[in-house]
């Protein structure tokens, strides 16, 4: 598994992202790409050093994933690195939001969202989400859960997770 962000860049220039997809090999099959080991293409990664640092755009590096970097890439580096960071700071959340749809999103600190449906969370920072849904929340930071409906957690860290509500009011862990 690579970091999230991963992007494959082609000679050409053109960038090959989606925040879903975290492994080049599946960016390289889904958008049908093809290198035969030429150097055609080159796969990188644009993320901070720490993972906590996901909300903050200004921690992000480029990194290139390869033995060695192809000279043409470096006529691209600045487009790779202006497109990437749009694509970050588009899927940051740092206003509250009634509802999440789906995505991949990181979710600032302090920030309020009610309803995460079918979301992709990549950090939650130290944020408040009453009903996770069936969203996937790959680090929950700091947050608080106040209901994980069917979400899949995959990391708690230091987060407070509560469970589902019956119509009675009882909760269930």
């Amino acid at each position: 598994m690579c970091n999230f962000l991963s992007a494959v860049v082609s000679r050409t220039g053109a960038i090959y992202c989606n925040p879903l997809m975290d492994s080049h090999e599946d960016i390289i099959e889904y958008f049908n790409l093809r290198d035969g080991g030429m150097g055609h293409i080159v796969r990188v990664e644009f993320s901070p050093e720490k993972r906590e640092d996901l909300i903050d755009s200004t921690k992000y590096l480029l990194k290139v994933d390869e033995q060695e970097t192809p000279e043409w890439f470096e006529e691209h580096r600045e487009n790779v690195l202006s497109h990437l960071l749009q694509i970050i700071k588009n899927i940051t959340i740092t206003e509250d939001r009634k509802i999440l749809l789906g995505g991949a999103f990181v979710i600032g600190n302090n920030v309020k969202v009610g309803k995460l449906i079918g979301c992709d969370i990549k950090y939650a920072g130290s944020s408040t989400i009453k009903y996770a849904g069936s969203s996937t929340i790959e680090d929950a930071g700091y947050s608080t859960i106040e209901n994980a409906g069917s979400s899949t957690i995959e990391y708690a860290g230091s987060s407070t997770i509560e469970g589902q509500k019956h119509k009675n009011g009882r909760k269930v862990l």
